[in-house]
């Protein structure tokens, strides 16, 4: 049987350099996806992935235990991603919207709609607050239960589901006004 997250953590703490290398093999991929997801910027969710893993690896101890492995990982992966979002508004000028996403290059035609429809969900989650945003991911893309998502993000469990669930309605309109033709923003 596997050692859990937590036990790696513990090991790791103690010294155990294997025991990282196991939670970064685990939990590369969900990383990269969670960033990628939040920034729509591969080379950018590369390198924010990169910069939360090695957090861990020089702050070890930052990690006390109390939270899930998982949601110590992704609470640091959501400030970074947020603190970048801020730095590119800020520092690029206009929207979060106008960032490229990925060249997907020549795809089968039946693959060509999924893909239009995937470029639309992720455009629509860029005009959501970054706190809608990141829950919305958590939850959607990465299955966390409310309690874990709490723990990521600092909230109590009621403000967690009230918070999905209004980032759910403002991730429909938003869709919603693209079908029609309208574009307007949502905090």
């Amino acid at each position: 049987m596997a050692p859990t997250d937590e036990t790696l953590m513990q090991r790791f703490q103690t010294g155990d350099r294997g025991a990282l290398s196991a939670l970064i093999e685990r939990y590369r991929e969900p990383a990269l996806r969670f960033c990628y997801r939040m920034l729509h910027d591969p080379d950018m969710a590369e390198d924010m992935a990169q910069e939360g893993l090695a957090r861990i690896l020089l702050h070890p101890d930052h990690w006390s235990g109390r939270a899930k492995f998982s949601s110590y990982l992704f609470s640091i992966l959501k400030n970074l991603c947020i603190d970048e979002m801020r730095w590119r508004s800020r520092w690029h000028g206009g929207t979060l919207e106008n960032w490229d996403t990925a060249d997907l290059g020549p795809l089968p035609e039946e693959q060509i709609a999924r893909v239009e429809q995937q470029q639309e969900v992720q455009a629509a989650l860029a005009r959501l607050g970054p706190d809608h945003k990141a829950a919305l991911i958590l939850r959607e893309f990465h299955g966390l239960p409310y309690e874990q998502i709490s723990d990521v993000m600092g909230w109590s469990e009621a403000k967690t589901k009230i918070t999905i669930y209004r980032a759910r309605l403002a991730l429909g309109r938003v869709l919603s006004a693209n079908e029609g033709g309208e574009r307007h923003v949502t905090r």
